[in-house]
């Protein structure tokens, strides 16, 4: 259950950073249907920023970790509250992931998780 509330169109930004940070996504269908059963916020948005979510968030991220060195590792995780879409720009017509236009959308959002910010974002 835990890594179906994503929804796979989460993307990894390190290039030029002191670590790699994952901004990921979360599924509608399986994520509201988690929250209907323990009673959290049915937005997307909001539950985006709903430290359970993170949680289960963060242990998908440690588990597909394993498999990495250390410094190749997600070091922090942002849930987008907006999914990535083709109309909003940020994938392609064959639904793959435009890490340009990813990167400067939410460069806000790793900038703060560098700076030691909250690394949500609502957008």
């Amino acid at each position: 259950m835990i890594a179906r509330i994503l929804d796979g169109r989460g993307t990894v930004l390190g290039d030029r950073r002191p670590y790699p940070v994952a901004l990921v996504t979360l599924d509608a269908d399986e994520v509201l249907h988690w929250a209907r059963a323990l009673g959290l916020p049915e937005d997307r948005a909001e539950l985006a920023g709903q430290d359970r979510v993170r949680e289960l968030v963060a242990e998908v991220v440690e588990r597909a970790d394993r498999n990495y060195a250390p410094p190749e590792r997600i070091r922090d995780v942002a849930v987008l509250g907006a999914e990535c879409t083709t109309r909003t720009g940020e994938l392609t017509p064959t639904m793959k992931i435009r890490r340009n236009v990813v990167r400067d959308k939410y460069a806000e959002v790793v900038d703060a998780i560098h700076d030691g910010g909250p690394p949500n974002s609502d957008k």
